[in-house]
């Protein structure tokens, strides 16, 4: 899925994507459809910045070995970018759409951040038990 390899990225991105529409769904039932634009376009903000940041993880360790300054080197350049491009997109979106419901973009944005930091919580591979 969008090129993602990892098993923690890829699960905690449907986490994010069932939350978002349970918070769509609310929002358009509370607050029209405004709301539920309004959510959508906060929940893909912070989707859209945590798959450019698992891409460049993926990227940052592919090929070389694998140290913990080489790690550490790609965390901390993924975070930064993700965090660039979830306030870049949250500025493009204040600016841009006059209608926004503050309350479900901002919602839906800080649930799906939290979901995020949860991947750390997913582990790779299952191991069986004899």
């Amino acid at each position: 899925m969008l090129g993602l390899r990892s098993k923690a990225l890829k699960t905690v991105f449907w986490w994010q994507a069932l939350a978002m529409a349970v918070i769509v769904v609310i929002a358009a039932v509370s607050t029209g459809m405004h709301g539920a634009i309004s959510a959508a376009l906060g929940g893909g903000t912070s989707m859209v910045a945590g798959v450019v940041a698992g891409l460049l993880i993926q990227r940052g360790n592919r090929g070389k070995t694998k140290t913990a300054g080489n790690i550490l080197v790609a965390a901390i350049t993924a975070e930064g970018v993700r965090i660039g491009l979830m306030l870049a997109l949250l500025w493009l979106i204040f600016a841009n759409y006059k209608q926004v419901i503050p309350g479900a973009l901002i919602g839906a944005f800080v649930v799906t951040v939290l979901i995020f930091s949860m991947a750390f919580f997913v582990r790779e591979n299952s191991q069986q038990s004899s």
